[in-house]
């Protein structure tokens, strides 16, 4: 599990520092008000990363966030401002999927399957879903933790 959980976190820092392909907004639908698009190639990686290596099982575990990814767009509305989805978007995962933090829940499919997570997967997942909805987002690993970062427009 240490392992996963390095690799993990070396995923993070490259798609959040070197590649910032967390760091930079989502698709030009979401980010003009229409339905927030998964990276389907980012969620795939993330997936692999977590240990996922049936793509039956990815290939589920995807629809299983599209789905997510509409009834929070339902929620949070299109209309929204890039800080009330920020702040939606948290609320949103809070109460509907993540359930109980636990230190050793490294990967996505711990997340998706049971709702358990930690600092690492759980930004993992915001940062993926703030992404779709056309939001800023960098993930941050400091000593001992990992966390996101939403950049707004003054």
């Amino acid at each position: 599990m240490k392992s996963a959980r390095r690799f993990l976190i070396l995923l993070l820092v490259a798609l959040g520092f070197a590649i910032p392909a967390l760091a930079s907004p989502g698709t030009a639908r979401a980010a003009s008000g229409g339905a927030p698009l998964l990276d389907s190639s980012l969620v795939q990686e993330m997936l692999r990363a977590s240990g996922i290596t049936d793509a039956a099982r990815r290939s589920a575990y995807e629809a299983t966030l599209g789905s997510w990814l509409v009834e929070i767009h339902q929620e949070i509305g299109a209309k929204s401002s890039p800080y009330r989805k920020a702040k939606k978007l948290h609320q949103a995962l809070h109460a509907r999927i993540l359930r109980h933090y636990e230190a050793t829940a490294d990967g996505l499919d711990t997340v998706l399957d049971q709702g358990v997570y930690n600092c690492l997967s759980a930004s993992l997942l915001y940062g993926l879903l703030a992404r779709a909805f056309g939001l800023e987002a960098q993930i941050v690993q400091i000593p001992s933790h990992v966390y996101v970062r939403v950049f707004f427009e003054q």
